[in-house]
């Protein structure tokens, strides 16, 4: 069985499959994200404004399920430009740390770093429930980094 599938009408939604491919690439090429993702209970839901989509990613420690839509009151939510929030998937992650941290004299890591900052600044990118789930938030940037 995969660690990842799409509920019922949610392969109807191409973000959903989109974010579904991409956490399952992960998982499978890094072996080693899925400490962290047998770890993950709770639900993360995505609003890309801009496109006018959402999708609900539901943890149960063994499993992700994506929804499509917003799913009943999730933990966490991340809300912003389409763009932004795919681009969130490049980041660097620091090793043990789990959030994004550009390596010293790489300006490409940087880059990305000051762009979800910029786009936080102008309002396009804002998240919901961090400090109350936070290792769930730290846990889901791990899991759909494909960096680290």
């Amino acid at each position: 069985m995969s660690l990842v599938s799409l509920a019922p009408g949610a392969d109807e939604n191409g973000f959903a499959c989109m974010i579904a491919d991409l956490l399952g690439q992960n998982l499978e090429a890094n072996p080693h994200k899925q400490r962290d993702f047998k770890k993950m209970r709770g639900s993360v839901a995505v609003v890309a404004e801009d496109a006018d989509v959402a999708i609900t990613l539901v943890f149960d420690g063994r499993h992700a399920t994506i929804h499509s839509g917003i799913l009943n009151k999730p933990d966490v939510t991340v809300r912003g430009m389409a763009e932004v929030i795919m681009n969130m998937s490049n980041l660097p992650i620091a090793k043990y740390v789990g959030l994004p941290l550009p390596r010293l004299g790489n300006p490409t890591e940087r880059a990305a770093m000051d762009d979800m900052l910029a786009a936080m600044k102008r309002g396009e990118l804002h998240t919901h429930g961090l400090l109350g789930h936070a290792p769930l938030v730290v846990r889901f940037t791990r899991v759909l980094s494909v960096n680290g």
